[in-house]
Parts: structure tokens; sequence; C-alpha cells
């Protein structure tokens, strides 16, 4: 098999993984605003961590499980990730995203016709994240640039082969439990998205379809910026967090 084709496998891990991520959390969401009249918070994390779940076990052995432009960033800038496959990557999980919204809206055409026909706020924080009215720019991109960092900051402390707990193979159900417990503290006041590419693909399509101004630039004007940017600021400080004090001394350990 040449390097190319390989490439192209990669590329297509992550369109698949992130779609089956972004579908079933989105999919929760729906199902949460059309079948239930007290949609419970624990239902939507719930979706979204078996969503989790599912692309890991699916994209494991082929991408390595980045679903996540953080993820790709942060690999890059310190995991020896090859530069070349970046924009890929990134790419990637943008159309997987964007293609699992579409897929929850038409699986669900005639329910959004029935409920929320004008496509208003009804119906479009099922795609995309919102910010709590009580929330300014600054309290947004903290929270999210914390759960991020926190993110990263676990992600690294599992995937290391040097971790003397051993725990590499408790990955899914690990952050099965963290999407669950960070959500639970911060979800109904930013949706704790934690991944640019997970809000941005189903927020292009939200806007292509006629949520205007609610999904770009947001209600608050706002939105869209912070889901993007406090999630590269929060992996990165996470990441060098995590080579600053762990790295380091599980590494010497080791050698010693």
């Amino acid at each position: 098999m040449s390097k190319e084709k390989k490439t192209h496998y990669f590329y297509l891990s992550e369109i698949v993984g992130t779609f089956l991520m972004v579908f079933i959390g989105c999919l929760g969401e729906a199902t949460a605003i059309f079948f239930f009249s007290s949609p419970t918070l624990i239902w939507k994390l719930m979706w979204w961590g078996f969503g989790y779940l599912v692309a890991f076990y699916v994209t494991r052995g082929i991408s390595s499980v980045h679903l996540n432009s953080v993820v790709t960033f942060y690999r890059w800038k310190f995991s020896n990730f090859p530069v070349r496959r970046v924009p890929g990557y990134i790419v990637s999980q943008l159309m997987g995203s964007f293609l699992a919204a579409a897929l929850v809206y038409v699986a669900n055409y005639l329910f959004f016709m029935a409920v929320d026909p004008s496509h208003t706020a009804t119906t479009a924080y099922i795609f995309f994240g919102q910010v709590h009215t009580s929330l300014n720019f600054q309290d947004a991109f903290f929270i999210e640039m914390v759960s991020t960092s926190l993110l990263v900051f676990l992600w690294q402390i599992v995937s290391d082969e040097n971790n003397p707990f051993n725990i590499r193979r408790f990955k899914p159900i690990i952050f099965f439990l963290y999407i669950i417990v960070i959500g639970l503290w911060f979800y109904p006041l930013t949706m704790v998205i934690m991944n640019p590419t997970r809000d941005l693909g189903p927020r292009l399509f939200a806007y292509s379809i006629g949520y205007g101004t609610l999904a770009i630039p947001g209600t608050k004007g706002f939105e869209m910026v912070n889901y993007i940017i406090a999630p590269f600021v929060g992996g990165i400080l996470g990441g060098f967090f995590y080579d600053l004090i762990f790295k380091p001394f599980w590494h010497r350990e080791k050698k010693a």
C-alpha cells in the first residue's frame, strides 16, 4: 500500500469518526427537544459520551483518535505529529461534523418542520454551542479554555506509555466519564464544546439552511470566535502543564 493511499485512509478515518461522534451527540440533542417535555442534562451528556466511545473504537487503529482539531494541533506542536497531515486532519474533522449535522437534520426533517419551521433558537442549539445569557465573552472564554485544557492534560496523562498506572486501556471509559463530569459542571453555561471543528461544521450547516445570525456570529456576537479560539488556548495550556510536570518526571523514572 502506497504512502499516499495510507494518508487517505487517515483522513477518511477522521471523517467517519468525527461524523459518528457529532451525529450521535447532535441526535441526542434533537431527541431531547423533540421527544421530551423536560429534557434532562444527563441524557444529553450520555449521548455525547457514547458518541465519543463509538468514534474511538472506529478510528483507534487507523488515525489514532484525533476527532478534534485541538488534539491534532497539540500532537503536531508537542508530539511529533507530521505537519503535512495537520490541514488534512482538520478539514476531515470539519467535513465529518458538517455531514453529521446534515444527516441529523434530514433524518428529523418532519420534526424540525413541526416544531420549528422558521429555524429559531428552539432548535438551533441541536447543532452548535450556546453561551448562557448571563455570561460575557471573558466568562465563556475562560470556561471553554479550562474545559479543553483539562481535556488535553488528561489525554496526555492517559496516553503516556510511561504512566506508571498503565491506564491506557481504560482511555475510552475515562473520557466518557470526563465528558459527563465536566458537562454536569459547565454544560448549562457553554455546552462545553471543547472542539472547534465539532462546533464549526454544524454551525456552517445550520447557517446554510437558514439559522442566520443565531449560527454566525451567534446571538451574543462572539460565540463562533469563542468556540474556535478558547479550545486552542486551553489545549496549549493543558499540554504545556503536562509537559512541564508529568512527562519529565515519568520519563526520568523510567530511565533511572
